[in-house]
C-alpha cells in the first residue's frame, strides 16, 4: 500500500510557483513526492497536465497512474486525513504513459497474475495489446521468470491460430510483452453476449482451428493448461488465435516452471489429473479443456459447471459429463462422441494428440465416419465398475481390515451365543454395541471433521451412517415380534447393509456394485443354510468383502498417486 503524502515535507511554505509548472517541470524520484504535487494542483483548482507529466516521468507513471486509477476511495481519504478536495481519479487514470514506444491507451483485461492494455504503436501506425505484470513493483523474481518464460514460449510459435509476439522488454524494472491486437474480442465475451450454444458445424470448425494451433503448440514441446473461453481472441477477420501463455510449462522434463502453492488452470476447464495435483501431466490436458470448450459452445454451459470453484474441481474429478441427448438432442451424434471422448476421466482414453483430434472433426465436417467410435455398453460398464475416488474417507486399507476383524468377532459372538443356547441378551448386545460402534465412529467423521471433508466424502460417509442408523431400527420391532430369536433378523439386516455398499458404487468406487449385488445374492441365499450358520455366513460375507476392498486400496496406494486434492492449497 502507497503511504499517503505528507504535505508538510513535501511542499514548500514559501511563495510556490504555480502548480502546473512545478507538475510539469518536476523529475520526481519520490512516488510520494509526485501524489503531493497532484493533490496540491487539484487542492488549488488548477488541472495537472497528467499526461505530460507522465510521460516525463517514466520511472514512476505505472505506479502513480495505477495508484489514482485503482483507489477509487482517495477522494474521501484526502478529505478526511488532509483536508483536500476530491481528485479527478477519471482523469489520471485516463492519462496512461508511454512504455517502450507504446502508448497505453486503455486496460483491457485483468487476470491472476497480468493486465493488459491497448496501446498504440506509432512507429508502425497499428493497434498492438501490451501485457505487464500485475503486481508492479512487487513483482518477484519468479514471477518475472514466468513471465519471459510466456513470452519466450509464445514467440517460438509461427501459427496462424496463436496470437503473434511483437517484443518483449523492461522498462522502470517492470517488464512487457507486446502480441497483435484482436479486434475481434474473446470467445467469453461472445458467449456472454449471446448467452446461446453454438451450431454444431460452427463449432467443431472453431475447435478444429484452435486444436490446429494446440497442435503446434505440442510439437514444440509446449503444454498451454489454461484453455479457456477467455484464452481464444478473434481477429478482424473472425479467425481464432490462442492467447496467454502464462501457465504453460515445457513437456521436457528437465525444464517446467512452476509458481509454488498454486493450482494451474481455471477450474471449469481442468482435465481430473489437474484437479488431482498430478506433476507429469502430457498433452491430454489440454485436449480435455478443448473437449470442454467445444461443450460448452454446444450445450451453453461447460460440462462441469462453473460455479463454486472447490464444487467445480470436484465435479471435474468425479463425474461424468451429462450426455448431450439428456440437455440438447439435436447435436449430432459423431460431435457428440468426439465430445465426450475428449472428456474421459482416464487420459490414456482421450485422443492421443491434438491432430487426432482434427483428424475426426474433419471426418465429421465432411460427412465421413469417425476415426473413433462412441464405446459399447461393455466398455463403458468396466469403466463405470473400474472408476474410484481417492479420498480422506474412513475406507483406507487399514480401516478395512480392522473392521473385517470386528465384523467376524461380533458375529462369532452371535453364533456361540447361539449354538451354547445362552440368553439371547448376549447375542443382541454384541450385535448393538457393533453396530453402535459404527454409528459413533461415522457421527464423529461426520461432525468432527467436516470441515476437512469434500462433497463426494460427505455424500459416501452420510450413506453408511443411514445404514447403519437402519440396521439399529429394526432392532426393537424384531425385539417385539421374535423375542430372543437374533437369527430372523439377519436377512433383511444383510440386506440394508448390501443397500449401502452398493451405493458407494457410485460415490466412492465402481467395483463395489458388484459388493452390494453379491451381499444382497448371500442374503437371498441364508435360509438354504441352517439357522445356526446364519451369523457365521453373514460375518465371512461382510468381512470378506472388506479384507478384498482393503488389499484393493493397498495396492491403490503402493500406485503412488501424488497430491491429491484434499493436500491442494485452499
Amino acid at each position: 500500500m502507497i503511504p499517503a503524502p505528507r504535505r508538510a515535507a513535501s511542499l514548500p511554505e514559501a511563495e510556490s510557483p504555480d502548480p502546473r509548472d512545478e507538475l510539469s517541470s518536476c523529475k520526481a524520484t519520490d512516488l510520494e513526492l509526485g501524489i503531493g504535487i497532484i493533490l496540491k494542483a487539484e487542492e488549488e483548482g488548477h488541472p495537472p497536465e497528467l499526461a505530460d507529466w507522465l510521460a516525463r516521468n517514466p520511472a514512476l507513471a505505472f505506479d502513480l497512474a495505477d495508484f489514482l486509477a485503482s483507489q477509487r476511495g482517495i477522494q474521501s481519504a484526502a478529505r478526511e486525513l488532509h483536508g483536500l478536495p476530491a481528485i479527478r481519479v477519471e482523469e489520471a487514470a485516463n492519462a496512461r504513459p508511454v512504455v517502450g514506444g507504446f502508448e497505453l491507451k486503455e486496460e483491457v483485461g485483468r487476470g491472476g497474475m497480468g493486465v493488459v492494455y491497448r496501446a498504440f504503436d506509432p512507429a508502425l501506425k497499428r493497434w498492438v495489446a501490451v501485457k505487464r505484470i500485475l503486481a508492479g513493483p512487487f513483482t518477484t523474481q519468479n514471477e518475472k521468470a514466468h513471465f519471459r518464460f510466456e513470452a519466450e514460449a509464445a514467440a517460438g510459435l509461427d501459427h496462424p491460430a496463436v496470437v503473434p509476439i511483437h517484443a518483449f522488454g523492461e522498462e522502470g524494472g517492470h517488464p512487457y510483452l507486446v502480441m497483435a491486437w484482436m479486434e475481434g474480442g474473446s470467445l467469453a465475451e461472445r458467449l456472454g453476449r449471446t448467452g446461446q450454444k453454438t451450431t454444431p458445424r460452427g463449432a467443431a470448425i472453431l475447435i478444429r482451428d484452435v486444436a490446429l494451433g494446440v497442435n503446434h503448440a505440442h510439437l514444440r514441446g509446449l503444454l498451454h493448461r489454461d484453455l479457456k473461453p477467455g484464452n481464444i481472441l478473434f481477429d478482424q477477420d473472425n479467425r481464432p488465435h490462442i492467447a496467454d501463455f502464462g501457465l504453460a510449462v515445457s513437456l521436457e522434463a528437465s525444464f517446467c516452471l512452476s509458481l509454488r502453492n498454486t493450482m494451474a488452470g481455471t477450474a471449469a476447464y481442468m482435465a481430473p489429473e489437474q484437479v488431482s495435483g498430478r506433476k507429469s501431466l502430457t498433452t491430454a490436458v489440454d485436449i480435455h479443456a478443448l473437449g470442454a470448450i467445444l461443450y460448452e459452445l454446444l450445450t451453453g454451459s461447460p460440462p462441469f459447471g462453473n460455479s463454486e470453484w472447490l464444487v467445480t474441481l470436484q465435479r471435474v474429478r468425479d463425474d461424468a459429463a451429462t450426455p448431450f441427448r439428456d440437455l440438447h438432442g439435436d447435436v449430432p451424434v459423431d460431435l457428440e462422441t468426439v465430445c465426450l471422448r475428449c472428456l474421459e476421466k482416464n487420459p490414456e482414453d482421450r485422443y492421443p494428440s491434438a491432430q487426432d483430434l482434427v483428424a475426426d472433426l474433419n471426418r465429421f465436417l465432411e460427412g465421413e465416419p469417425l476415426g473413433s467410435k462412441r464405446p459399447g455398453w461393455l466398455v463403458a460398464f468396466g469403466r463405470a465398475l473400474s472408476r474410484r475416488r481417492e479420498t480422506l474417507s474412513l475406507s483406507t486399507w487399514p480401516g478395512c481390515f480392522g473392521g473385517a476383524a470386528v465384523v467376524l468377532v461380533t458375529n462369532g459372538i452371535v453364533a456361540w451365543a447361539v449354538w451354547a443356547e445362552v440368553s439371547g441378551l448376549w447375542a443382541y448386545a454384541a450385535l448393538g454395541a457393533n453396530l453402535a460402534g459404527w454409528l459413533a465412529l461415522y457421527a464423529w467423521f461426520l461432525i468432527a471433521r467436516i470441515h476437512l471433508l469434500s462433497m463426494v466424502e460427505r455424500l459416501s460417509a452420510g450413506i453408511q451412517f443411514g445404514a447403519i442408523v437402519a440396521c439399529l431400527s429394526l432392532l426393537p420391532a424384531h425385539v417385539q415380534r421374535h423375542g430372543m430369536d437374533i437369527l430372523s433378523l439377519y436377512p433383511a439386516l444383510t440386506t440394508v447393509l448390501a443397500l449401502g455398499i452398493f451405493a458407494h458404487g457410485a460415490t466412492h468406487w465402481g467395483k463395489l456394485y458388484l459388493a452390494g449385488i453379491f451381499l444382497m445374492g448371500v442374503s437371498a441365499l441364508l435360509p438354504v443354510l441352517p439357522r445356526p450358520y446364519w451369523p457365521i455366513a453373514h460375518g465371512l460375507a461382510i468381512g470378506g468383502l472388506l479384507i478384498w476392498t482393503g488389499f484393493r486400496l493397498r495396492a491403490f496406494d503402493l500406485e503412488g498417486k501424488p497430491d491429491r486434492l484434499e493436500n491442494l492449497p485452499g
